[in-house]
């Protein structure tokens, strides 16, 4: 997944393992943290929350 953000007049594109956020990791860097809930036991809805710092 990737992650865009403007900011400074660009853009700045980060990628963020579907794999790790699929598997209850968080992603953290000094702009932002994403994580990933699941809505039930078969895995087919989930909530993506993406907090900017």
């Amino acid at each position: 997944m990737s992650v865009n953000c403007y900011q400074d007049g660009k853009n700045h594109v980060q990628t963020v393992s579907m794999n790790a956020l699929q598997q209850g990791q968080q992603f953290v860097n000094e702009k932002s943290t994403a994580r990933l809930q699941w809505l039930n036991a078969d895995k087919k809805e989930a909530i993506l929350t993406v907090e900017y710092k």
